[in-house]
């Protein structure tokens, strides 16, 4: 059998194809035409003479892009015509008209001398589809739509600006525009579909949520308020102590008369309705009873008491008979029942006058020495011994069966809160007259022990002797100063020579060179006492107490 070339089978197959092959290539061609018209129509490459990289290209004031390293870019929507192309780059603009040919896919934009000849304000035209619209340039507002929906815009020539129209109920508009020459913007805003009313019923809903959780905070803060002042003790005692007023009764006392006001307490001559005793009651104030910190360092000073009392009964401290809240309530007034004291403080018996003797400041100093012997034994240390704090009463002083007829002393104020409220307040006038007791570890705000009480004892043993501190200043800061640096002046006249020299040591800077505990200080002081006090006058008693009681 024949067989016939495959080339001549395909061709045979109704003779189509030769013909087919001619379509195929006639219908590439065709499309490469086409393709080659859209492009033209479409795209346009515009080269930069002389070419400038990396610049910002804006056709009619939109930006499209930014030149290639050859000073080149694709162009891409640009209907044939005149555009008004710009260029930046370096901070200089280059403005010019280009015409965009469709018979062309190309266009050079000729950079020459920055665009500097358009300055100014340039009028530039808003067309908006709708009235009443607010037009902001630059985010700031300039103008209002007319019934029309124009606005003229008064624009700086040859810069960017952002133009934004705004209309409630509408999407906002945003363009950005930079005239060189008198120009208008036509904008079309669309209108924002209607919110679904199921929206506004829920923020309805978290409305009245919200409004009644405030309602409920409201009455619950206003009942608890009110049962806390049901829980309070009928205010007739908290009205008589702060009027002032005799009469009035605060736990189990009534009220007699005000004995002094401090920083955080005052004070009253009250009567024990249990014991039938009179009493020195401190009763915190008001101000400081929601401070839940201060209440803590006032209650503390009445365990500090106790604590020295437990040890030495016969202590020259004042003594403490309750302290706690008023009922015993949590939310009632703390306070503090002390020994009533009839007398004077040290620092009011040297303002009226001087000690009479020599014999009164040494038995004074041995009976505060004492007193801290007990204080410190107890784990205790004062850090605000004064004048202020040492009370005088009437009485005979008994030592080694030896009677002086010199003032009892009574170590006093153990205010631990109001030292803390000391620390609150700047060194200013309202603690004038502390810095001159404290010792130079105090001023340097260093760890104290007992031995910066023996510094303050020696302040005041120097103050008696010679009636004046050792240390002056103008202000706290400059006898703080003096505390830490300069050395304390030396007692002489009729002083007697230990008592001086036992000040002197007091008085050292380092703790290290003072006396090491008030046991020791005592000593020494009751020795002097002996010493000075050896006298015709001089009467022994059979009993060995060495203080009477108050």
């Amino acid at each position: 059998m024949k067989t016939r070339p495959v080339l001549h089978r395909q061709y045979a197959r109704g003779n189509r194809g030769p013909l087919h092959v001619i379509h195929t290539i006639l219908a590439a061609l065709l499309l490469i035409l086409c393709s080659g018209a859209a492009f033209a129509a479409d795209q346009y490459v515009l080269r930069t003479n002389p070419a400038v990289a990396v610049a910002s290209v804006f056709v009619d004031g939109t930006h499209v892009g930014e030149t290639d390293e050859n000073g080149k870019i694709v162009l891409s929507g640009i209907a044939p015509g005149v555009h008004l192309l710009r260029l930046e780059t370096g901070g200089a603009s280059y403005t010019s008209e280009v015409m965009f040919d469709a018979d062309l896919n190309s266009v050079v934009f000729n950079v020459g001398e920055p665009d500097l000849t358009q300055t100014g304000e340039i009028d530039y035209g808003i067309d908006a589809n709708v009235a009443g619209a607010d037009v902001f340039v630059d985010g700031a507002f300039q103008r209002t739509t007319d019934s029309a929906g124009r606005a003229t815009l008064h624009l700086a020539a040859g810069q960017s600006h952002t133009i934004e129209i705004r209309k409630p109920g509408f999407d906002t508009h945003v363009d950005t525009v930079t005239p060189v020459a008198t120009g208008k913007l036509k904008a079309v805003l669309q209108g924002k579909p209607e919110r679904p009313h199921r929206v506004d019923i829920l923020l309805i809903v978290l409305v009245v949520l919200l409004a009644g959780s405030v309602i409920l905070l409201l009455t619950m803060l206003v009942r608890h308020r009110a049962r806390r002042r049901a829980l309070i003790p009928p205010p007739v005692a908290v009205q008589a102590m702060e009027s002032e007023q005799p009469g009035g009764h605060f736990d189990r006392y009534r009220l007699i008369s005000p004995l002094g006001r401090g920083g955080v307490a005052t004070i009253y001559r009250a009567h024990d309705l249990i014991d039938k005793t009179l009493v020195a009651l401190k009763v915190l104030d008001v101000r400081w009873t929601s401070d839940p910190d201060m209440v803590r360092k006032f209650l503390a000073e009445g365990e500090t008491l106790h604590a020295i009392a437990q040890r030495d009964g016969g202590a020259a401290v004042v003594k403490c008979f309750r302290f706690g809240r008023e009922h015993d309530s949590i939310v009632g007034r703390p306070f503090i029942a002390l020994e009533l004291l009839e007398g004077e403080t040290l620092q009011s018996c040297l303002d009226r006058e001087p000690l009479p003797a020599s014999l009164t400041s040494i038995a004074v100093a041995y009976q505060i020495a004492s007193a801290l012997v007990a204080v410190h034994a107890a784990g205790i240390v004062h850090r605000d011994l004064t004048p202020d704090n040492i009370f005088l009463t009437k009485g005979d002083l008994v030592v080694g069966g030896a009677r002086y007829s010199v003032p009892l002393v009574v170590l006093i104020d153990f205010g631990i809160a109001r030292q803390e409220l000391m620390s609150r307040m700047t060194l200013d006038g309202s603690i004038a007259g502390k810095p001159h007791y404290m010792s130079p570890e105090q001023c340097r705000g260093l760890a104290v022990d007992t031995r910066a009480d023996l510094y303050s004892l020696g302040v005041i043993l120097f103050l008696m002797a010679a009636g004046q501190l050792p240390f002056a200043g103008r202000d706290p800061f400059e006898v703080m100063r003096a505390q830490m640096s300069d050395e304390p002046p030396r007692l002489g006249g009729d002083v007697d020579s230990r008592y001086a020299d036992l000040c002197g040591r007091l008085l050292q800077k380092s703790p290290d060179s003072r006396p090491q505990s008030a046991a020791a200080v005592a000593q020494e002081l009751e020795q002097v006492l002996f010493s000075v006090g050896a006298s015709p006058s001089m009467n022994v008693v059979t009993f060995p107490t060495r203080r009477v009681s108050l």
